[in-house]
C-alpha cells in the first residue's frame, strides 16, 4: 500500500467512514491522523477539540456554519499543524452529530486522544500564535463572561 493510501474504520462517536493514513505529521498539534483503525472521523474530532479546549459550552453550534468562523478554525489548524484539512470537515454534520456522546473506552482499551496528543501545553502556543498573526482570541468572550 502506498502513502496515500489509507486504511477505512467507523467513527467510533457517529458511525461515518474515517480513514488511517499511512503517513502523519508527528509535529501536529490537532486533528491527528489515527495510526490504527480505531477513532474518530474529521467531523468529530472537531467537535471533541470543542470539548478539549473548554469551548463547547459557550459554542452555539450552528454558528459553526458561518464562512468566518470556518475561516478562523482553519487559520487556528494551520498554526496547529494539523493533518486534518479544512475542507475535509463537513460543518453540517459537525452540527447535526454536538449532542452526540464521546467514547471515552473501547476496544479492550482506555481510550487515547489521538486527535489532540498533547492538550495541555499546544493551547497557550496556538493562541500566542493567533496573537501575533492578528487571528481573533477565541477565548475573548469566555474571559469577558467571567
Amino acid at each position: 500500500m502506498s502513502d496515500t493510501e489509507f486504511d477505512l474504520c467507523a467513527c467510533d462517536r457517529c458511525g461515518d467512514p474515517c480513514r488511517v493514513a499511512r503517513k502523519r505529521n508527528p509535529d501536529a498539534k490537532m486533528l491527528r491522523h489515527a495510526a490504527v483503525p480505531v477513532g474518530n472521523c474529521i467531523n468529530c474530532a472537531v467537535a471533541e477539540w470543542f470539548v478539549v479546549t473548554g469551548l463547547r459550552e459557550t459554542t452555539d453550534p450552528k454558528g459553526l456554519l458561518l464562512p468566518h468562523i470556518q475561516e478562523q478554525f482553519a487559520a487556528i489548524m494551520k498554526m496547529s499543524k494539523a493533518d486534518g484539512k479544512p475542507a475535509e470537515i463537513n460543518w453540517k454534520k459537525v452540527v447535526a452529530n454536538w449532542n452526540l456522546p464521546f467514547v471515552t473506552k473501547g476496544h479492550g482499551r482506555t481510550a487515547k486522544r489521538e486527535s489532540f496528543p498533547d492538550a495541555k501545553g499546544w493551547i497557550d502556543e496556538v493562541m500566542a500564535e493567533a496573537k501575533r498573526d492578528n487571528v481573533i482570541d477565541l477565548n475573548a468572550r469566555r474571559r469577558r463572561a467571567n
